[in-house]
């Protein structure tokens, strides 16, 4: 069975589309929703890649229009992500590129419920904000 969550905010950490964030080798957790939130001006074409356990689970490209700071374009990715908890990775790449930025769900409290976003900053960089969601969001 595959399980659907909700989203919940908790900024950490950034990350442009040519770098990464350090990464959680080995961590164990649930994801909830990858939400894509435009805050740029222009609009960007964002291909996204989610793996967990380093098969890909998702894979697909969003219009993401621009709307800037004040109306940002926001779109939910809801997969049917696994049950068991396990490590996830969330790439993103901008306008045609690869996904290479990178951020991987820490380890909570063992098999912890999380949501990472992806957000592209006013400058067009890629940020990767993340939270840790009540686990009846992992159902």
């Amino acid at each position: 069975m595959r399980r659907r969550g909700y989203l919940a905010a908790v900024v950490v950490g950034t990350a442009s589309t040519a770098g990464c964030l350090g990464g959680f080798a080995g961590t164990e957790a649930r994801l909830a929703t990858v939400p894509l939130l435009n805050l740029d001006d222009a609009g960007h074409s964002l291909a996204l890649e989610v793996t967990f356990e380093g098969e890909v689970e998702h894979a697909a490209t969003y219009d993401l229009p621009g709307g800037g700071s004040d109306d940002p374009a926001r779109q939910v990715v809801e997969g049917e992500w696994p049950d068991a908890p396990g490590e996830f990775t969330v790439r993103a790449g901008l306008d045609g590129a690869a996904p290479t930025g990178f951020h991987t769900v820490p380890d909570g409290a063992g098999s912890a419920c999380y949501r990472v976003g992806v957000q592209v900053r006013p400058d067009g960089t890629v940020r990767y904000p993340n939270g840790v969601l009540d686990p009846s969001m992992c159902r």
